[in-house]
């Protein structure tokens, strides 16, 4: 069925309407993701700090 290119246009842009949303939604979601992970990796770093804080007061505990 051919539309005339009016019509065409206007179905066009309804439709890059349609599908802004959800890629908004799939970014947002992206994003709270990425934000998780690098929450994680914060998390590992300062894991890996006390780790090692620790091990230091274990060998001062050891000297004495």
């Amino acid at each position: 069925m051919i539309l005339p290119p009016h019509h065409q246009d206007s179905n066009t842009e309804a439709r890059t309407l349609d599908t802004s949303q959800p890629q908004r939604m799939s970014w947002q979601k992206r994003s709270e993701k990425e934000c998780e992970l690098e929450g994680a990796k914060k998390n590992v770093k300062r894991t890996k700090h006390n780790g090692r804080a620790n091990q230091e007061e274990e060998e001062e505990e050891e000297q004495r």
